[in-house]
Order: C-alpha cells, then structure tokens, then sequence
C-alpha cells in the first residue's frame, strides 16, 4: 500500500470509523457487564446472550476488514 493510501486509510479510520467502532465496543462492554449480573438459565440472559455474540461478531468482523485492506 502507498504512502497516500495508507494516510488516507488512517485519515478515515480516525475521521469515520474511531467513533463507531469505540460505541460499539462500550456497547458490548455494557451487554456483557448485564451478562455477568443475569442468571444464565434465565431467558433474558438467552436473548441477551444472542445480542451480544452477533454484535461482538460483527465489531470483530469489521475491525479485521478495516485493518486487513
């Protein structure tokens, strides 16, 4: 990768992407400190549970294609 787009990239991340990915993962830490505090049989830990998962996946799933391209 050039110089310029490797500046480019960096420009984006802290410009576009810095601000999303860091609610997101507040997001997540806040789901997970819920988790912690449920009785994991209940079926609100369940579907919290689900929530949590699909969006650590996808913050994951970005994150690795930001840094990968």
């Amino acid at each position: 990768m050039s110089q310029a787009q490797e500046r480019r990239k960096a420009e984006a991340w802290e410009t576009h992407h810095k601000e999303s990915h860091e609610n997101s993962v507040k997001e997540l830490q806040e789901m997970k400190a819920r988790l912690n505090t449920l009785d994991q049989s209940s079926p609100e830990y369940a579907a919290l549970k689900v929530k949590y998962d699909e969006q650590y996946q996808a913050a994951e799933d970005f994150f690795m294609k930001y840094y990968e391209s």
